[in-house]
């Protein structure tokens, strides 16, 4: 039985000098995921994996998904979050060494397909987020 086309929605950001602390008080949005350049590497269940982080790494989500094709619209998601931090921080963070990626995770086991529009890419532009797609597929007839 196939499952209806679905996708989640993440926002992540990173940097090679400051700390997820400085960073997720930037944004006006609950985190996912803290690591701080330099301290030690472990898991969220605390399994410690040895080595320390090399890069700060914050994961953002405005809510819970995974969020169904038929009832959500990728590029309104997006628009809401935008609408949570000043693009012009993730900009200087672009331009100091780190970065932002609109990660979206879709899961499907038909053919899907979305786009976004020339003034969503406009402010992503502007603002140096980038879109990194991951789609996950079903078996292969």
């Amino acid at each position: 039985m196939k499952k209806k086309p679905r996708f989640q929605l993440t926002l992540k950001v990173g940097h090679p000098d400051l700390s997820a602390e400085e960073i997720a008080s930037a944004f006006d949005l609950p985190t996912t995921k803290m690591q701080t350049v330099g301290e030690p590497k472990i898991t969220r269940t605390g399994r410690i994996l040895g080595g320390n982080w090399r890069e700060t790494n914050v994961s953002f989500r405005k809510s819970d998904g995974p969020f169904y094709f038929d009832d959500f619209d990728i590029e309104e998601l997006i628009w809401k979050f935008l609408e949570c931090f000043d693009g012009s921080y993730t900009a200087h963070l672009a331009e100091t060494g780190g970065g932002s990626v609109f990660f979206i995770g879709v899961f499907t086991d038909d053919n899907i397909e979305f786009d976004f529009s020339w003034e969503l890419m406009e402010d992503l532009a502007k603002a140096k987020i980038r879109i990194w797609y991951d789609v996950y597929g079903g078996p292969e007839d």
